[in-house]
């Protein structure tokens, strides 16, 4: 008989939980999608592209190891909810304090392509 409660075991292969994501990865994700994204025109990142934007965001945090911080899949996931985010505090949905993001995305969203002859 285990003194060990079901709850405190822990699941052998289960994935630990991803940390958070902080305020200076979050800003460099931002970044690093603007210029992804500006350079594709504004199309859909494919899933290489993606990579790439995790890998500029773990350099620019300073991760310098064999593996990115963040995922391809969670930097995606993440873009995908500053925009959410992004606009209901635009419609006015959202009450409270200043988003923090608020800029780095009205900027993303408004800011003109530069077009190269």
């Amino acid at each position: 008989m285990s003194n060990i409660s079901p709850a405190a075991d822990p699941t052998p292969g289960k994935k630990p939980q991803p940390l958070p994501w902080t305020h200076q990865e979050t800003l460099n994700l931002i970044q690093a999608y603007q210029e992804k994204w500006y350079s594709l025109q504004r199309s859909k990142l494919k899933a290489w592209q993606w990579q790439e934007v995790a890998v500029t965001v773990a350099v620019r945090c300073g991760h310098l190891d064999d593996s990115p911080a963040k995922t391809a899949l969670q930097c995606r996931h993440k873009m995908e909810k500053l925009r959410r985010r992004y606009r209901s505090e635009r419609q006015g949905l959202a009450s409270g304090a200043h988003w923090p993001y608020y800029d780095a995305m009205e900027a993303l969203e408004h800011e003109p392509l530069t077009i190269s002859a």
